[in-house]
């Protein structure tokens, strides 16, 4: 009797796959090529190659700019012995993101698709490339990929938690791609077996804790989400260090949880400020400014200090003024979708008025200037002020307050509220879900 083989996805096909590699590398050179202006190498020592450069890591100042192709290369030497050049660098030793995760993860599919579907790093490149689409927000192309890998692995007969970091990958992309409920049965499933085989200090399982957290604070389960971050964070500190970055994620995640809560206090809401905090400088210190999760702190951070500073200071409930922030700030990111630096400007202005760098007054020019025809912008933010203060529209823009809202873009709504091996919490920032490499 023949054998069954199972079709293969066509975005996996051998003939597509040089296509597919030339047009991730080509998107990633763009994405950093403010980034590695007058730059070289670090690993041929060649910045006039037509290939162009990238970096995608936390590497500061000339390191970690090279090609990708050299990249690809230096990961392929020691990819026997083990896989992690493919998705971290040799400089920092923090993990590459975005496009040029996504650039390295065809690279690393291109370079050992045809060998056996058993081989271990066959299989490893199949994580890889899934993983690289979806840090580069291609959602249903990473489904594709990791269905087939589940599929693969169950038909092999791998071990039972190879099977279970598959699922825990697969989660996060369903979450991205907003079907919640099945993220989080999926991920609670995940946290339990992982539990199982390697115990509470295990990476493995304190990344599927995060991710199942992450699932129950999108759907509004805040005290489940609470008791599992409060168990589960001491043990990160402890095993993994402040540094680490899961640690950094699962702490922004903690504050996000006392933020978003309705019944949330005043001494809930300075908590997370204070948490947020500590977490940035260390993210700074350690992963740079631009990293994005340092970024994601950092924006985190404005969101948390605005909800403190309208909370009532009688420390009753702050009637979640945390929800108004953030839906206003999806407003301002749904309006100016296609500019993004008046979204980040905004972001300076709101860090600089919560650190009373500037006063009242002062923002209410700058945000009024800044959003100049934007009526319903203008008095939305409102919002922010304090008591006795308070944004008049003129007659011309009041009747823009009549229309109705702009739907946030569908990444922002989705993934809003996550972050990495599924997702972590950090809301308005795309979420990076938190995978473990093999």
């Amino acid at each position: 009797m023949a054998e069954l083989v199972a079709a293969v996805p066509s975005l996996l096909a051998a003939d597509q796959a040089d296509q597919h590699y030339a047009d991730a590398v080509q998107t990633a050179v763009a994405a950093c090529a403010a980034d590695t202006a007058g730059q070289t190498c670090y690993i041929c020592m060649d910045g006039n190659d037509e290939e162009g450069l990238v970096r995608g890591c936390a590497c500061r100042g000339a390191l970690g700019v090279a090609h990708v192709s050299c990249l690809a290369r230096q990961a392929q030497v020691v990819a026997e012995r083990t896989f992690v050049r493919w998705h971290t660098c040799g400089l920092c030793e923090q993990r590459y993101h975005g496009v040029v995760y996504c650039a390295l993860g065809w690279a690393c599919w291109k370079t050992y698709m045809g060998r056996p579907e058993a081989d271990r790093v066959r299989m490893n490149a199949m994580t890889a490339l899934g993983h690289g689409l979806f840090e580069a927000d291609r959602p249903e192309e990473a489904l594709t990929v990791q269905e087939a890998e589940l599929s693969m692995l169950r038909r092999l007969g791998v071990v039972e938690e190879r099977i279970l970091t598959t699922l825990n990958n697969l989660a996060a992309t369903y979450g991205n791609l907003g079907r919640y409920e099945e993220a989080l049965s999926m991920r609670r499933d995940v946290y339990s077996g992982l539990l199982k085989f390697n115990g509470e200090e295990h990476e493995k399982t304190l990344l599927a804790a995060t991710n199942y957290a992450g699932s129950l604070l999108f759907l509004k389960r805040f005290e489940e989400a609470r008791s599992l971050m409060r168990k589960t964070i001491p043990v990160a500190r402890r095993v993994l260090g402040e540094s680490h970055e899961l640690t950094l994620k699962m702490r922004g995640n903690y504050a996000q949880v006392l933020c978003r809560d309705p019944s949330a206090t005043l001494d809930d809401l300075r908590e997370a400020v204070t948490t947020l905090e500590d977490a940035e400088r260390t993210a700074r210190r350690v992963l740079g400014g631009e990293h994005p999760t340092t970024k994601d702190i950092e924006a985190n951070l404005q969101h948390a200090r605005a909800a403190a500073l309208h909370a009532r200071e009688d420390g009753t409930s702050a009637s979640n003024p945390f929800a108004d922030a953030l839906l206003y700030l999806n407003q301002v990111k749904a309006e100016f979708g296609d500019e993004p630096e008046i979204y980040n400007e905004f972001l300076e202005i709101m860090k600089s008025f919560t650190s009373q760098q500037i006063d009242t007054p002062g923002v209410i020019r700058r945000v009024s200037t800044l959003f100049e025809g934007y009526g319903k912008l203008i008095y939305g933010f409102n919002t922010f002020l304090p008591e006795g203060y308070k944004i008049e529209l003129p007659e011309h823009l009041r009747e823009q307050l009549e229309a109705p809202a702009r739907p946030a873009p569908a990444a922002a709504q989705s993934r809003g509220l996550h972050a990495k091996i599924g997702d972590l919490l950090v809301p308005l920032v795309p979420a990076r879900s938190l995978r473990k490499e093999q």
